[in-house]
């Protein structure tokens, strides 16, 4: 039996705390009850709202000058441009990748060859 002050906030056992800080309070005797906690306070914060999907989209009234539709021929080019920016974007985080990837090998082939000339 363990003799503790600390209460679990799920299933309300005593435990003995992991040692060691670790930049916040444990609450919970277990990884499994911090999980099913937050679990439960998910499915609580979701019938509080209504459940995914309830929320009614917001409707125009005919008289709002703003009723035209999202998608025309003049704003075409505007989702051209924005599908070719992602891509480019997407192009450049893959090129940064290869150059980070390379750049390590470079430095450990560096570390490698500076420690072979020491032991000379």
């Amino acid at each position: 039996m363990i003799v503790s002050d600390r209460i679990c906030a799920h299933c309300g056992n005593a435990y003995e705390p992991m040692p060691g800080n670790r930049g916040h309070e444990q609450r919970y005797c277990s990884p499994q009850c911090r999980r099913k906690e937050g679990k439960r306070r998910e499915a609580q914060r979701i019938s509080k709202v209504g459940g995914v999907g309830t929320i009614e989209p917001r409707t125009m009234s005919p008289k709002d000058p703003n009723n035209e539709p999202i998608m025309s021929q003049d704003n075409e080019w505007v989702y051209d441009l924005i599908d070719k920016v992602c891509e480019a974007n997407m192009k450049a985080h893959k090129w940064q990748i290869r150059y980070n990837t390379l750049l390590d090998r470079v430095e450990r082939f560096v570390t490698r060859i500076e420690a072979k000339i020491d032991d000379i």
